[in-house]
Order: structure tokens, then sequence, then C-alpha cells
């Protein structure tokens, strides 16, 4: 018994440092995100063996960059923290003006521009976290996930079970 718990935790361990070693970029080469995990077609270098188009791949770099920055305050079609994001690109004014919203809103915020200043005082005057890490590609992932899911929820339930 002592054995198999041993085993257990010396797995658990593996497990986890093998995602903190990829996460951090030391398996993936300099065309991946430090934020991408292989998929069910990728090989150790994030290159797509087969069977994956690079949309998919977008999408579900987007999903996990959701995930990881934008889930605890958002959620795609219901308000949590900050308001739904299911259509967000439909509601700014031009996609620069989101990007640069994404990376620092505070700046933004202090152009004066009316539908952000509008959005803040909607929410309480609750400032939204700054992401100037993220790349313009990876904002774009993130934006195509939301799309995706969009999409999905105007699909027959039967079709988007699939």
């Amino acid at each position: 018994m002592k054995a198999t718990l041993r085993l257990m935790q010396i797995m658990m361990v593996i497990v986890i440092a093998w995602g903190n070693f990829h996460l951090i970029g030391f398996l993936s080469n300099s065309n991946t995100s430090a934020y991408e995990l292989p998929g069910k077609n990728e090989g150790f270098c994030g290159t797509v063996s087969s069977g994956e188009s690079n949309a998919d791949s977008s999408v579900r770099d987007g999903k996990l960059l959701f995930s990881a920055n934008c889930a605890s305050c958002h959620k795609i079609d219901r308000d949590l923290t900050g308001p739904a994001l299911m259509g967000v690109e439909d509601r700014w004014p031009d996609q620069k003006l989101l990007y640069q919203w994404i990376r620092n809103n505070k700046v933004v915020l202090q152009t004066g521009n009316k539908y952000a200043n509008e959005l803040y005082r909607n929410w309480n005057k609750t400032a939204m976290n700054t992401f100037s890490n993220l790349t313009d590609a990876e904002i774009a992932a993130i934006l195509k996930y939301l799309k995706m899911h969009d999409a999905q929820q105007n699909l027959p339930i039967s079709v988007a079970a699939l």
C-alpha cells in the first residue's frame, strides 16, 4: 500500500514538472507561445503532425489563453466579475482599441473614450487586470475562441454536441 502511494506521488511530481517545463517554454520552439500545450496531433516542439489545421490550433490556443488569463473574471455567456465576452468584438468601435483595452485598460480610459469609460462606470469602476504580456496573435486566438463559442451557441443542440 505504501509503495503504491509513493509511486503515485512520484508520478504526480513528474506530471506537474512536465507541465511546468512546457508552460515556461523549455520544450517548445520559437514558433509556439509559452501558453500552448501539445494537442492530440502535436509533437514535443508544438509542430502539427497531422489532422489539425492552424485554425483548430488557434482556437485551442485561445481556449487555453482564455482559461489562464480571462476566466477568473469573465464568462463567455454570462456576467461575472466582468461582463460576458460573447460578442465582445461587436461592442468595440475598432479592433485596435479592443487590443489596447485588453493590454492596458487604464491607458484607454485616460483617452476619454466614451465606450470604455461607460463600461468602466457600469461595472462599478472595477478596473480590469492588464495583460501587457499578450501578443497580437494571442489576443486574436482568444477572440477567435470566443467567436467559435458564439457560433456553437447558435447551432442546434445535436450539431453543437459533435
